[in-house]
């Protein structure tokens, strides 16, 4: 609940879900830490899939990297490796009910058939969000080739599974090239004197609003062990603590539901 005003007239917020637009360390601090969570995701789906998964993974990409694979169920389809990485994030980010299908798509494309891959309705490639007016007046972007180019280099560097594939605040801002303006609310670290804060989130989302909320002394994060978008709505357990939060201003101790 926020009135106008600055940090003196928050008395409770609740960031549930929430990508960071407030990094302590910077903006590409914060990227770094996207791919880590995204590498962090594909570790998940590798523990679970067995020995030799990741190698499986590799193969496939430098396979692609090297040329498109067909999707073979779609004539004149087919992939490179920044594709696979998108969508194979996608999959690993939804946890055990799509890592068989992710599972069955590495093992098709080493046979030379990336069908698998590709999510239901989808036409084209897919490299994170298609940004609007907000992402493109809020998140920095490129001002040059030759710079997106090093930060997808250092980005890769950081994780060797996924890059910078899956970082909508990425490879999404592609869809700002040629914007009229300057990004005029660029990501700045939270100011002083905030009360506690309370982050909510699934896989990811708990890492990305837990380093918001981490600037703020006594705050906290509640966190859900295993895939989603948002607490609020579906999880029971931590809407009760969102709404008692909300309610009371007291910050619940730090909580996994």
């Amino acid at each position: 609940m926020v009135r106008r005003g600055g940090p003196g007239t928050v008395r409770t917020m609740v960031l549930d879900g929430t990508s960071s637009h407030s990094p302590a360390k910077g903006w590409e601090a914060e990227t770094e830490e996207l791919a880590r969570d995204n590498e962090a995701s594909m570790d998940r789906y590798f523990s679970w899939a067995g020995g030799g998964a990741e190698r499986d993974w590799r193969r496939l990409l430098a396979e692609a990297d090297r040329a498109e694979i067909p999707a073979r169920k779609f004539p004149g389809v087919a992939y490179r490796g920044e594709d696979l990485r998108a969508w194979g994030i996608g999959l690993a980010r939804r946890g055990g009910a799509a890592w068989a299908t992710l599972k069955a798509a590495v093992r098709d494309g080493l046979a030379g058939d990336s069908s698998g891959f590709r999510p239901e309705g989808w036409t084209s490639s897919y490299h994170g969000l298609l940004p609007g007016v907000t992402e493109c007046a809020e998140i920095p972007r490129p001002d040059s080739r030759k710079e997106m180019a090093a930060q997808y280099t250092r980005l890769a560097k950081l994780a060797p599974n996924t890059g910078a594939m899956g970082i909508g605040a990425v490879g999404g801002m592609l869809g700002c090239v040629g914007w009229p303006t300057k990004v005029t609310n660029p990501p700045q670290p939270l100011p002083a004197n905030l009360p506690p804060l309370l982050g909510a989130g699934a896989w990811n989302e708990s890492d990305a609003t837990g380093r918001v909320i981490a600037q703020v002394p006594g705050s906290a994060t509640i966190t859900q062990d295993g895939p989603g978008h948002t607490l609020h709505q579906y999880n029971a357990c931590a809407r009760a603590h969102i709404d008692r939060y909300l309610v009371d201003a007291v910050v619940p101790v730090k909580t996994n539901c």
